[in-house]
């Protein structure tokens, strides 16, 4: 690799290192360890899990049971018990796993979108907020002034006719 590659390569590994911190911000970090779920996906990866993990559970206890006979009952049950849990293991843990890594790349998707927010959205809606804010404060002045003269206005022609003016400023109104 040449040097110019080198530093475009560090370029976007600082970028996306920049990015992930700052979308940090978005979702609360709130696990234990790396392979726990993330509390706004919980809910999300035990149904997955269910539904991923219930059929070829069931279908691995039934094929089970059917494999064994012949003895009294509760040995049966047993039996097929310990021959599914060994069926059931590895489909059970690859569902786990798949389910995992599922949930991560979406917790990695929020928090590219949250820096993308962060990053480009938000200043475009503040600049737009703080644009209305000069916006309404002149329109503001604008008014009051227009009220002020009116008033002085009403007031010089009344003292121009000698009559007397007792209706009050429009701050006090």
């Amino acid at each position: 690799m040449t040097a110019p590659n080198r530093s475009l390569v560090q370029k976007i590994r600082a970028f996306l290192t920049r990015m992930l911190i700052l979308s940090a911000q978005g979702l609360p970090e709130d696990r234990e360890a790396m392979w726990s779920v993330p509390r706004p996906f919980k809910h999300a990866y035990f149904a997955l899990l269910v539904a991923l993990g219930a059929p070829p559970l069931a279908v691995i206890i039934a094929e089970s049971a059917a494999m064994v006979g012949g003895q009294s009952w509760w040995m049966n049950v047993i039996q097929t018990i310990i021959l599914a849990a060994a069926r059931f293991a590895p489909v059970g843990l690859g569902a786990a796993i798949a389910l995992l890594i599922v949930v991560h790349i979406g917790a990695i998707l929020m928090s590219l979108y949250h820096a993308i927010a962060n990053r480009w959205v938000k200043p475009v809606i503040e600049n737009h907020e703080a644009r209305g804010r000069a916006e309404g404060r002149t329109e503001g002045r604008a008014e009051g002034d227009a009220r002020w003269r009116d008033w002085l206005n009403r007031k010089d022609e009344a003292e121009a006719q000698g009559l007397s003016f007792n209706e009050p400023p429009p701050d006090e109104e």
